[in-house]
């Protein structure tokens, strides 16, 4: 686990780049999951990318994005590669000591894999926790 001591430029570049869910249903009420499929969120798509600064709580595809006029999220224009995939974007993170100064939130049930692509603004070790 690591802890979020410093500013923290990215749980993204496809944040949850694997979640094995299957999206049952769309819509404006609560999303339900089944167990056999994927669900992935990356910041480059066109539903996130525009985005820019955000002030207050959004949902896009069942992944809600926690900002406030305090603790805003941004989307930016950031190039990586991980494990062969391409990223343009990413979600900045301002999130010094305590997870809950920048949070995002999704359904899940009880066996489900989460898979994080992260990068940190420092370029020091440090310990982040989820």
């Amino acid at each position: 686990m690591r802890n979020f001591k410093q500013h923290f430029l990215s749980l993204g570049f496809g944040l949850l780049i694997a979640l094995a869910t299957l999206l049952s249903h769309l819509g404006p009420g609560p999303m339900i999951v089944k167990a056999d499929s994927l669900v992935a969120w990356n910041f480059s798509d066109s539903s996130f990318k525009d985005l820019g600064q955000l002030k207050s709580e959004k949902t896009i595809d069942g992944l809600t994005l926690l900002a406030n006029e305090e603790l805003p999220l941004f989307i930016k224009a950031e190039e990586a590669n991980v494990s062969e995939s391409n990223y343009t974007s990413a979600l900045q993170l301002i999130a010094t000591g305590s997870k809950d100064k920048a949070s995002l939130k999704f359904l899940v049930s009880d066996n489900d894999v989460i898979k994080v692509v992260l990068k940190s603004a420092s370029k020091t070790e440090r310990v982040i926790s989820f």
